[in-house]
């Protein structure tokens, strides 16, 4: 897939937040230092790999923009993500993993939020808050209607994945995200067998609650619906949830803060 043109940033903001800063990245220099937090967190202390120049970036970056949460103590940039308005082109990421042919046929602004990471030792509820106030100031700042996104769980373990998928289902979690499944490619071999197979007690809120990263527990706790099945994500040895978020019903929670332009 080639890369588009870099273009500048389509928002701009920068204000600090408790013990952090958040801004949108303004050049070169504060995208490339993006790419390297990412290469840190998903290739080297996920994957055990080392890519070429010590970043991780693909097609889209260049057409998005980078959130970014400092320190604002050490200045040491510890948070990122990755935000898509589309635009014109309605090029995103999710589309190569899901089939989004409901969602966006739905009037009003979409966000696509992907690449999100924190470094080891500011993650924390603290600056996971800090990084969804910049999504949120993005969001109201553009007036957008739906948040999306590949929200991601570790590994591909495939009774983990049914318990998971059998809990949101029965639980009406994945309405709300307009028919979106993955694309063969991305199916998760054995897994509408192992939720047919799951015994009753095997689905419970809190072991649900206690596989979640906590991206994925704050966005459900902002109100989003998910896929009924997750793709899955070879690359990265995880499945992906399709997340969308109806921002006109979280217009002031305490992950993305006031969605209002400020």
């Amino acid at each position: 897939m080639s890369q588009l043109v870099r273009r500048p940033p389509a928002i701009r903001f920068n204000f600090d937040w408790r013990r952090y800063t958040v801004s949108v990245a303004a050049d070169d220099a504060a995208r490339s230092a993006a790419y390297r937090l990412r290469h840190e967190v998903f290739c080297v202390e996920l994957l055990g790999r080392h890519l070429p120049g010590g970043v991780e970036r693909d097609a889209f970056d260049d057409q998005c923009d980078h959130i970014l949460v400092h320190d604002t103590a050490s200045g040491e940039l510890v948070g990122t993500s990755r935000v898509n308005l589309g635009g014109e082109q309605d090029r995103f990421y999710s589309t190569g993993e899901f089939d989004l042919t409901g969602l966006l046929a739905q009037d009003g602004v979409k966000v696509e939020v992907g690449r999100t990471c924190l470094r080891r030792d500011h993650r924390n509820n603290l600056c996971l808050l800090a990084l969804g106030r910049g999504v949120g100031r993005y969001a109201g700042t553009c007036g957008a209607t739906w948040f999306f996104g590949c929200a991601s769980v570790a590994g591909d373990d495939v009774a983990q994945a049914a318990r998971l998928c059998a809990y949101f289902r029965a639980n009406g979690i994945s309405a709300g995200s307009f028919g979106a499944l993955p694309h063969s490619g991305h199916v998760l071999a054995g897994l509408e067998a192992a939720i047919a197979a799951l015994p009753v007690d095997a689905i419970d809120a809190k072991g649900v609650d206690e596989a979640l990263p906590p991206l994925l527990r704050a966005y459900l706790r902002a109100g989003a619906a998910l896929s009924a099945a997750p793709a899955h994500d070879p690359d990265f040895a995880c499945v992906d949830f399709l997340t969308v978020i109806d921002l006109r019903l979280a217009s002031d929670n305490i992950f993305f803060g006031r969605l209002a332009p400020c």
